[in-house]
């Protein structure tokens, strides 16, 4: 794809985004999801229909159509595919208030995007504010 063709693709893939983030965001806050969240991503589908082509004895999704969309295409049908899989359930939201990023536990166990990131900042808050108390 070119420069131009990547331009073309930016709306349909600034749409996809706002789609993906607001059903994300559900599950992640209360565990449900709007009935019409996957009619939106098999829109996108649609714009771009994928065919299949087995390479390295895997089905592998190829979009056919404009390649404006083919982007957003693949995103969708791999949204679809957690929410197939349940796995889309063990989305979380991270516990730093500050912070935006949604993850992926099965175990239930998590409460930060990344104990490097948002957890080592929660613990040395909680350490710095334990050493301040007399």
């Amino acid at each position: 794809m070119d420069d131009r063709g990547n331009a073309d693709a930016l709306p349909s893939v600034r749409a996809l985004r706002e789609v993906l983030r607001t059903g994300f965001e559900q599950i992640a806050t209360v565990q449900s999801l709007e009935s019409s969240w996957p009619l939106h991503l098999e829109e996108f589908i649609q714009r771009a229909p994928l065919s299949y082509k087995l390479m390295a004895d895997h089905l592998i999704p190829v979009p056919v159509g404009k390649p404006s969309e083919a982007v957003a295409s693949l995103v969708a049908y791999d949204a679809l595919q957690l929410l197939a899989s349940q796995e889309l359930w063990h989305l979380h939201q991270c516990a730093n208030p500050e912070c935006v990023l949604l993850f992926l536990d099965e175990q239930g166990r998590r409460k930060w995007c990344s104990m490097k990131l948002c957890g080592n900042r929660a613990k040395v808050v909680r350490h710095q504010s334990r050493r301040s108390t007399p």
